[in-house]
């Protein structure tokens, strides 16, 4: 029987514990981190404080050596795969792949994540009309402006 409870709502985001050094360098110190749907979150320190290793271990890109990362209720460590399907991160120092066009890009990084042929044509051209960027879509990604 209900009582008309909502269920509650998975983080989008969850660092919990989270360290990692290099060598005898501890870089990031028990980070815990919760970032719901919707929420707009910022890191904010000097330079060394260690958000960018933080941000490699959120996007998956780097192993905590301690802590759990979880995506969508997806923990990284043992539901990687499911988890990345979660996640979108595009840091302004990767840029993009100059000599592609917009839809060969997102093609690309469809292919990353195992999606090809004509489900990827069609997420694609899902994404472009979602996103507004049909007038762009043939264009070389290097002529766009980066924000």
């Amino acid at each position: 029987m209900s009582r008309g409870y909502a269920e509650p709502m998975a983080a989008a985001l969850e660092a919990l514990g989270v360290s990692r050094s290099f060598g005898n360098t501890e870089v990031v110190r028990d980070a815990t981190l919760t970032v719901m749907p919707g929420e707009i979150t910022a890191l904010v320190g000097p330079n060394g404080s260690g958000k960018t290793t933080l941000m490699l271990m959120l996007a998956t890109l780097l192993r905590p050596d301690r802590g759990q990362v979880r995506l969508a209720g997806h923990d990284v460590a043992t539901d990687l795969v499911r988890a990345r399907t979660q996640l979108g991160w595009m840091p302004d120092t990767l840029g993009s792949w100059a000599q592609l066009t917009v839809r060969e890009t997102l093609i690309a990084v469809c292919a990353m994540y195992g999606m090809r042929g004509e489900a990827a044509t069609h997420r694609v051209s899902e994404l472009i009309e979602h996103t507004g960027l049909g007038p762009q879509a043939d264009q070389r990604t290097n002529t766009l402006s980066r924000g």
